[in-house]
């Protein structure tokens, strides 16, 4: 509601919320399904039923928001995370529905990234004190590919500014990720940036 003449305050967010996980009718089919998809209220049931529930009646009356498309970019356990759009004048169409699929898509891609470094980070704080970083011998080109994806490059880009293919890119990765007990490429720049120099090899 940012922008409207009178913001809810943080009571009353905390009140739409409540209210939502009562009779919202995405809320409603998210937690029956899973589903995390942009849907229209329409989508899930008709203006006339939306109109006698509570968090219309004591929420989005208020100001007007006869329409809603709401989406769920990210949920967990721990994490919910909800973008909605608002209309007073008329629904959503389906163009406008499907357009945003992808950038729901992007926008989890997002939060799941910044939540693996978020937890790469706390293991590294969370390491033992004093332990000696654990060590293993890279290849020089291993040690190339990493500079590169450290400093953002892309697979691809890595592989043009080496002169070799985007799979043999892979394949020096996958060699890093045995040799460090890595999961992912954020994992093992992280390793990578806490290892001692001078531990390549030819």
């Amino acid at each position: 509601m940012a922008g409207e003449p009178h913001s809810l305050s943080e009571g009353e967010i905390d009140q739409w919320m409540a209210l939502s996980a009562a009779d919202d009718p995405y809320i409603g089919n998210l937690v029956a399904t899973g589903d995390p998809r942009p849907y229209r209220t329409s989508d899930l049931m008709t203006f006339n039923r939306f109109r006698r529930t509570r968090v219309y009646q004591e929420v989005f009356a208020r100001y007007e928001m006869r329409h809603l498309l709401v989406m769920a970019p990210r949920i967990t356990a721990e994490s919910l995370v909800l973008i909605g759009l608002t209309r007073r004048l008329h629904d959503f169409s389906d163009r406008e529905t499907q357009a945003l699929h992808p950038l729901r898509d992007l926008i989890a891609t997002a939060l799941d990234y910044r939540a693996q470094v978020t937890a790469i980070q706390a293991r590294i704080a969370a390491g033992p004190p004093g332990a000696p970083p654990r060590r293993a011998t890279l290849t020089e080109r291993e040690t190339q590919v990493l500079a590169l994806i450290a400093t953002g490059h892309t697979n691809d880009q890595a592989a043009r500014e080496l002169g070799i293919s985007p799979r043999t890119i892979r394949k020096h990765l996958e060699g890093v990720f045995t040799k460090a007990k890595v999961p992912s490429r954020a994992a093992a720049v992280a390793w990578w940036l806490r290892q001692p120099r001078g531990h390549t090899r030819r």
